[in-house]
């Protein structure tokens, strides 16, 4: 499904695409090659945002397919998403990992409500969280929300939603499903498969400052 690879100066491409995937990665070397291949199989771009890497995930990422962003130093998650939506140029974005706990072969799985009108956004879920401390902040968020599962990585929303949101907070779990409902998007939870990997010990303290920053997202609903 590829298109011309022409970019402005912003690295957006000249042309509009259908479909386009964000992928943030930090010293993702092993598995960066892979995702990006397995994205390219349902999209017409993937942009890889580099958070710092001191591997050679970049230089894959880009033999693989991909067009990267470099982040000299390293910026976090949330950060890079807003980094590659500024530089997409598409009806639908699809965020997901780098590290290959989001299966790309769901792709089309989890842009299909969008297509069809029935969503803005969507969310990959696994069933249950994936970790208790991202259970705990998605029952938080749960409370307003119409998802079980916002915690998950796996995302896709119409780039007219992306454009607007304010990517606050420490990581993605709960808070962004709070601003695109304050913004009046629908969102739909889709079953996806989920390849186990090792996360850092410090995704509990984040999500321990997390529990604040959605506790204001419920307050502004």
């Amino acid at each position: 499904m590829s298109k011309s690879n022409a970019v402005d100066n912003h690295g957006r491409q000249s042309s509009r695409s259908r479909l386009e995937a964000v992928i943030p990665a930090r010293n993702e070397a092993f598995t960066i090659s892979q995702v990006v291949k397995g994205a390219l199989n349902s999209v017409d771009r993937v942009i890889v945002v580099d958070d710092g890497s001191t591997d050679e995930t970049g230089a894959l990422a880009a033999a693989a397919g991909a067009n990267v962003i470099r982040n000299e130093k390293a910026t976090g998650w949330l950060r890079c998403l807003e980094i590659g939506v500024r530089a997409t140029n598409a009806e639908i974005v699809v965020f997901l990992d780098g590290d290959g706990e989001h299966d790309p072969a769901d792709i089309p799985l989890m842009v299909a409500p969008i297509e069809t009108d029935i969503a803005d956004m969507t969310f990959g879920s696994p069933g249950t969280p994936v970790r208790w401390s991202e259970g705990a902040l998605c029952r938080l968020a749960g409370l307003r929300l119409p998802i079980r599962n916002s915690g998950f990585g796996y995302r896709a929303i119409r780039s007219e939603l992306a454009e607007r949101l304010p990517f606050r907070g420490k990581c993605g779990c709960g808070l962004m499903a709070l601003d695109a409902k304050r913004l009046g998007a629908q969102l739909v939870e889709v079953e996806v498969n989920w390849q186990p990997v090792e996360k850092r010990q410090r995704m509990a303290w984040l999500h321990l400052i997390q529990a604040w920053w959605i506790l204001r997202g419920l307050a502004g609903l």
